[in-house]
């Protein structure tokens, strides 16, 4: 009788799929990018490892430093989130002046309009906040389970968002 062996399970979130897949193309996109440039950032064995320390420091789940946007996207989330009925998480202070949001986290102060935050507050107000995804795809020798979280999961089947501000 043959023993079965016990299925590995690896668990993959967006951020580490992310960074595999920027370091198994980082030559292509180098010569996509600096390719023809005379005075290129960094070489290309320089950049090739650049991103796989980038995927190695997701995979040890290395902390990294909060970047501007970052903190920007989580002071629209925290004010949206309040405005649609959540309780505050404490790590961002904001107030309305006048047609203005004001929000700061951390060193990082920022100012949003009224109307736009009051139109997504609007969009998002019956969605579940911070909804968990998964899903778990089988193979021979092993089972990968893809992981996240969408920022908003609206009341109707199969719709999720995620808010990404570039410039306000």
């Amino acid at each position: 009788m043959k023993k079965q062996r016990s299925m590995k399970t690896y668990r993959i979130s967006p951020s580490v799929l992310n960074a595999f897949s920027n370091w198994l193309s980082a030559e292509d996109n180098w010569d996509k990018y600096w390719g023809d440039s005379e005075t290129p950032p960094m070489t290309r064995e320089q950049y090739v490892i650049k991103l796989g320390h980038e995927l190695t420091a997701y995979l040890n789940r290395e902390p990294t430093e909060e970047t501007e946007a970052q903190a920007k996207g989580t002071c629209l989330n925290e004010i949206i989130d309040c405005l649609t009925g959540s309780d505050p998480r404490g790590d961002v202070k904001w107030d309305k002046s006048g047609d203005i949001y004001v929000a700061e986290k951390g060193a990082f102060k920022f100012y949003f309009d009224g109307a736009l935050v009051d139109s997504l507050a609007l969009m998002f107000r019956t969605a579940a906040r911070q909804y968990h995804l998964q899903n778990r795809y089988h193979f021979d020798k092993y089972d990968v389970e893809l992981h996240g979280y969408a920022e908003q999961r609206h009341r109707y089947p199969f719709r999720y968002s995620a808010l990404r501000i570039c410039s306000i």
